[in-house]
């Protein structure tokens, strides 16, 4: 996750998560509200995504649906 903390003076802070540690999107929120309540001019935040992983098939299917991304379904997916 990358913050720009202030545009005008380059001012960034940077979280990188290993491999081994997954995170899930409640934890990545939380860091998002904390570094936002302690930076109050963050101006924008980057976030890059390896990977996400489901419990299950429907899972990915509500996700997909509840965010109204487009996704192209007759394309396979590594279960």
């Amino acid at each position: 996750v990358y913050f720009q903390l202030d545009k005008d003076t380059g001012e960034e802070l940077s979280y990188t998560a290993p491999d081994s540690i997954a995170k899930h999107g409640e934890e990545l929120h939380r860091l998002f509200d904390w570094v936002s309540s302690e930076f109050q001019n963050l101006s924008s935040i980057s976030l890059s995504v390896h990977s996400i992983y489901f419990e299950r098939g429907q899972d990915f299917l509500d996700w997909v649906h509840r965010e109204k991304l487009s996704y192209d379904f007759n394309r396979e997916v590594e279960q």
